[in-house]
């Protein structure tokens, strides 16, 4: 995704895939490149900025040039809908730059990843667990040969 300003505002193209509660969410945080201030050459996470883009809930075009298709159907984590952010000449006021200076996007979103990384984890252990749980009782209910399928 690429954020390019003109005047007051910035346009914003491109799409973001994983959106946590994006069709709940009334502002979301984008990472996109944005060049300017960053002269040709630089290193990629260096043009990056965090953009924080107002909507509407829903699914469809939830304002003018950014539309949430519909929730992505995941296995293991019903808990919060995830869909796709999809920007086509997206216009946002240039004041909504988090932090107010670009390229600062890319160490920015890392701060949120630390904690994701905990959150993702804590999920698979569950969702592990719980596939434990169900086989255990399984094989103590399944008999074959004239006994549990756990005796074997």
């Amino acid at each position: 995704s690429k954020g390019v300003r003109e005047g007051d505002e910035y346009v914003l193209n491109g799409q973001k895939m994983w959106l946590t509660n994006g069709g709940t969410s009334t502002l979301v945080a984008v990472l996109a490149r944005s060049d300017e201030g960053h002269p040709e050459g630089t290193a990629p996470h260096k043009s990056m900025t965090t953009f924080l883009i107002e909507k509407e809930p829903g699914f469809g075009e939830v304002r003018p040039g950014l539309t949430i298709p519909g929730k992505i159907d995941k296995m293991g984590y019903k808990g919060v809908d995830t869909t796709e952010l999809i920007m086509d000449d997206l216009r946002i006021p240039a004041n909504r730059v988090l932090g107010g200076t670009t390229g600062r996007g890319f160490y920015q979103m890392m701060d949120g990843v630390e904690v994701g990384r905990v959150n993702v984890a804590a999920r698979g252990c569950g969702v592990a667990q719980r596939a434990f749980e169900l086989g255990v009782s399984y094989a103590q209910q399944r008999h074959t040969f004239g006994k549990p399928i756990a005796q074997h």
